[in-house]
């Protein structure tokens, strides 16, 4: 069920819902205008949410324009605080909204997402949701969380945001997955036998201290930032002895003069995926990650300490580039031709890719490539449905672990 809200809100059409809705399982709360009186009253029908088992509540704030027809977000936290109130048996939650003082105790929720909540006032509320399975904790707006934006925009001094508030979590006997998305506490602390997954926009995040607690439930990082990278910044990773997957979406990775040799962290993740205007780089003979995404949309320079190494031992690779140097790629192509290998080249225009694997085929989009085949916190919308009972997958649902 929807619930959208809206000037089509009428009683009689809040009648007919009101027939139908006690079978809902799913429902989707995004009122963008202001709740009309039969809204209100179907929301405050408390009995008739007893089957809802996924709940996606969303709060627009108001546009300028529409301030006095919008829906305030006093409004949006009354039929909240009912919803969950009534909704006691539900195992999914996706809550966006500015602040939301309290969290209900849910017996049976599994899994949560919280996106722009203050993490301070939810302390007690998380600590209540002992059944909870997975997490996702995104851009909280916590006035060191604005600082840490600031930096990332204007370049203010990293101490500044040192004083994010600590996550203690190691409450929670049953979370299996942790994903904090733009979020650096100032400290961290899980139960026994939680990953840890880490989105951030900071290209010297992964230096931080605060990591090191938890290292060892280290289990993928995304970094997204219009930065030059050399690789260096992320070697301290390497004592992440269950990183899986490393995601990297950056200005420039590598030089002409300096290709970075992927070594060390980069050995050692099933998952890599490299997303820049030029990359340079080289494959060193050893263990390399079983699956490989590499885009750019400018240069793409590729070297081999051993192509047949490489052939064999990444069963699936996605090439994608606009101007091609070195030989690396075409020795490639040569020796999965002469192998007899699978494999599909594409070149156009504009672009050229070089494709081998289930994963990685000539229809296989960036988004896909960058997002979907690389997240494995089975904690967010991109990656998970969350057993069928929240938002629809996106990509692979079939990849996330049931817990």
């Amino acid at each position: 069920m929807y619930a959208k809200n809206g000037p089509s809100w009428s009683s009689a059409r809040a009648a007919w819902l009101l027939k139908r809705v006690g079978r809902a399982q799913k429902l989707r709360f995004a009122p963008k205008t202001r709740l009309a009186d039969a809204t209100a009253k179907l929301l405050q029908k408390g009995n008739i949410w007893s089957n809802v088992r996924s709940l996606d509540l969303v709060y627009f704030k108001p546009e300028l324009e529409d301030v006095h027809c919008g829906c305030s977000h006093a409004d949006f936290c009354n039929a909240t605080a009912w919803l969950l109130g009534c909704a006691s048996g539900a195992t999914f939650l996706r809550l966006v909204a500015p602040r939301l003082p309290f969290i209900p105790r849910l017996p049976k929720l599994r899994h949560l997402q919280l996106q722009g909540q203050n993490i301070d006032s939810l302390r007690s509320s998380l600590a209540l949701l002992l059944n909870l399975q997975t997490l996702c904790l995104k851009d909280l707006d916590h006035t060191s969380g604005r600082l840490a934006r600031l930096h990332a925009l204007h370049n203010v001094p990293r101490a500044m945001f040192t004083s994010i508030s600590a996550l203690r979590f190691s409450g929670l006997r049953q979370l299996r997955s942790l994903m904090l998305d733009g979020i650096v506490p100032k400290s961290l602390a899980l139960a026994k036998g939680a990953a840890l997954h880490i989105k951030t926009r900071d290209p010297e995040a992964a230096r931080f201290p605060v990591w090191q607690s938890v290292i060892e439930s280290l289990q993928s990082f995304h970094l997204d930032a219009q930065a030059d990278l050399d690789g260096t910044a992320l070697q301290c990773l390497s004592a992440a002895s269950n990183l899986r997957v490393l995601r990297l979406k950056v200005k420039s990775f590598g030089s002409s003069d300096s290709p970075i040799a992927l070594t060390g962290v980069f050995q050692q993740v099933e998952r890599l995926c490299l997303h820049a205007q030029d990359i340079f780089v080289s494959f060193p003979a050893g263990k390399l990650p079983q699956e490989l995404v590499c885009i750019t949309s400018e240069t793409l320079y590729v070297s081999f300490a051993s192509v047949a190494a490489f052939a064999d031992s990444c069963r699936s690779f996605y090439f994608g580039w606009s101007n091609m140097r070195g030989l690396g790629l075409i020795d490639l192509r040569q020796l999965l031709a002469d192998r007899g290998f699978d494999y599909r080249e594409c070149i156009s225009i504009k672009s050229s890719r070089l494709t081998r694997g289930g994963s990685s085929t000539s229809s296989y989009s960036q988004e896909i490539g960058m997002q979907g085949m690389m997240c494995v916190c089975g904690a967010c919308t991109i990656c998970s449905d969350k057993g069928r009972c929240g938002p629809d997958a996106q990509f692979h649902a079939q990849r996330v672990p049931e817990y």
